[in-house]
């Protein structure tokens, strides 16, 4: 908020991207009616966002789009969780977004997400054979978007799921033991600060 009488006008507004995940969460909550604490990193108050609410065009399109099949009781991505479908139309568009910055980090957030998700499934079907039909449909409805690191998620046995060559970090998430869920959170936190660094040396 202080920034914003700072920026130029551009400039204020890939800010707002960049905390559009902040109202995706608080969105999700009041719609479900959730008594978890709001977020107030967002770009919507917490009444602003109730009063955008009755009057969905004045939200992001991706926003208005799962606001308008909600109401209308429609599925728009059958076999995901309801907050899933809402983060499947976030990083659609967030990853095609025009400036380069933007949409390279959302795209690395996104693998991310997604790589840990299919991890986690692979770990808790580690007694079956992978080909099971229920770690496939548990798969398929962790794993959100689809693109080329999602179909090697979705299909692939290798320990790596045969995406090092395309993500050289993956490594360092599937060697961390299940069980320390505190290193996993840190290790992901350092990767996420790399990217960033990464990021901002290409746009310098």
């Amino acid at each position: 908020d202080d920034l914003a009488g700072l920026l130029e006008p551009e400039d204020a507004e890939l800010v707002r991207v960049i905390r559009l995940p902040c109202d995706n969460r608080n969105l999700l909550n009041l719609l479900a009616s959730r008594t978890a604490p709001f977020d107030p990193n967002g770009n919507y108050d917490q009444d602003a966002l109730r009063q955008a609410l009755k009057k969905p065009d004045a939200l992001p399109a991706y926003m208005e789009e799962f606001m308008q099949a909600h109401a209308a009781g429609r599925r728009i991505v059958p076999g995901v969780a309801f907050e899933d479908e809402l983060n499947w139309l976030f990083y659609e568009w967030a990853c095609s977004h025009d400036n380069a910055f933007v949409a390279a980090w959302f795209a690395f957030d996104l693998h991310l997400r997604n790589v840990a998700a299919a991890i986690n499934v692979r770990r808790r079907f580690e007694h079956l054979m992978e080909r099971d039909q229920d770690y496939a449909r548990c798969l398929s409805s962790c794993i959100i978007c689809r693109n080329e690191v999602t179909a090697q998620l979705l299909k692939s046995t290798a320990p790596d799921f045969g995406l090092e060559q395309a993500l050289p970090w993956i490594v360092d998430l599937v060697e961390l033991p299940h069980e320390d869920t505190l290193q996993r959170e840190h290790t992901m936190d350092e990767l996420r600060w790399e990217k960033l660094d990464e990021l901002t040396q290409c746009s310098g």
